[in-house]
């Protein structure tokens, strides 16, 4: 036998080979339905896994040469987001006139923070101004400004104590009470509350109305127990009692 008949003779045996397979697995698939079914489904699970790992790889790609980029960039100064040595900005100003004020921000300051003072700030700082200043009646029309215009703001009940407080501190005890009952009443729930019936009761002292302020120490007392001011309150009553004592002897 020749070698090309052998060649023929050999393939059409694995053509026969091959017709076999294939009726086999037909066979096996045609008694199975779901099994092709389940085929189908892996074979597209798989595609579609190639084709996610293929766009990850190139968002990979894309991130390294953002980042290749950023950590050199051609022709510009040093990022100091990517600097070892901490860049500090310059602290803000702060007006810390007593307890509970809040910080203020400098106008110049537009860089930081991205802010400006408000209106209501500014206000607010002209008053304190005014008042270290010692020029009272402009202080008075800023707090008159500021309670028309920004009753609500969080530093008007500030902005009116310490004007308050600059007049106890200058003596005119009169208009130091009034403002200090006014701020009582317009904020009573405020962060100055009870610090404004305290220096209420000061201002009655100053002005010789001991029964006056006698009653604003016992008020304190009632509503606010364990205060600061309550302590201060009841050493004051118990100074007002040995005084009278005192005076009996």
């Amino acid at each position: 036998m020749s070698l090309k008949n052998k060649q023929l003779e050999l393939a059409g045996f694995m053509v026969a080979v091959i017709s076999l397979m294939a009726c086999s697995s037909n066979k096996v698939l045609e008694e199975n339905p779901s099994l092709e079914k389940q085929i189908l489904e892996l074979q597209n699970a798989q595609n579609s896994i190639a084709g996610k790992i293929e766009d990850l790889n190139r968002q990979i790609e894309g991130l390294k040469e953002q980042l290749g980029s950023v950590s050199h960039p051609t022709g510009a100064a040093p990022n100091p987001a990517f600097s070892k040595s901490p860049v500090h900005s310059p602290p803000l100003p702060v007006e810390k006139i007593s307890e509970g004020v809040v910080p203020l921000r400098d106008e110049t300051r537009k860089g930081e923070r991205g802010k400006v003072l408000t209106p209501a700030e500014k206000l607010y700082r002209e008053v304190v101004i005014d008042t270290k200043k010692g020029d009272l009646v402009k202080a008075g029309k800023g707090v008159e400004s500021m309670l028309k215009r920004f009753k609500d703001a969080p530093i008007t009940n500030n902005a009116l104590y310490f004007y308050a407080e600059g007049l106890y501190e200058k003596g005119d005890y009169t208009k130091s009470s009034e403002e200090f009952e006014k701020l009582y009443k317009l904020f009573p729930d405020g962060n100055k509350a009870v610090a404004a019936l305290y220096m209420l009761a000061l201002s009655y002292q100053k002005l010789g109305h001991p029964t006056e302020a006698q009653e604003t120490f016992e008020n304190i007392l009632t509503v606010y127990p364990g205060s600061r001011e309550a302590l201060e309150a009841q050493q004051q009553i118990m100074n007002g009692t040995n005084k009278k004592e005192g005076s009996r002897e």
